[in-house]
């Protein structure tokens, strides 16, 4: 039986900002703790999707409005929160 990589999960400063200028953040926050928790174990959980054209970028749905984008550096073991937005906003055109 092989050991479970464990990965260290990092909020970025734009992460913070957006989660900061959300209205209705109390109402994904739960959610949010969660998912940010189960990244620890599994990077790739269901339902998240690899950005096109992003290399190790990848975003995951909460609700039908909002995304939460983030990457991964496997050699490192690390995540990295790096944004949290409405569905509107492209994500191809980002910061």
């Amino acid at each position: 039986m092989g050991d479970k990589q464990s990965y260290t999960v990092v909020k970025t400063k734009s992460y913070l900002k957006d989660l900061k200028k959300d209205k209705d953040l109390n109402r994904y926050l739960p959610s949010i703790q969660d998912f940010e928790e189960s990244l620890k174990e599994n990077p790739f959980p269901k339902g998240v999707k690899k950005l096109k054209g992003k290399k190790d970028e990848y975003r995951y749905k909460f609700g039908k409005k909002r995304r939460l984008i983030y990457s991964v550096n496997k050699e490192l073991n690390v995540i990295a929160l790096l944004e949290w937005h409405k569905k509107k906003e492209n994500i191809n055109n980002r910061r």
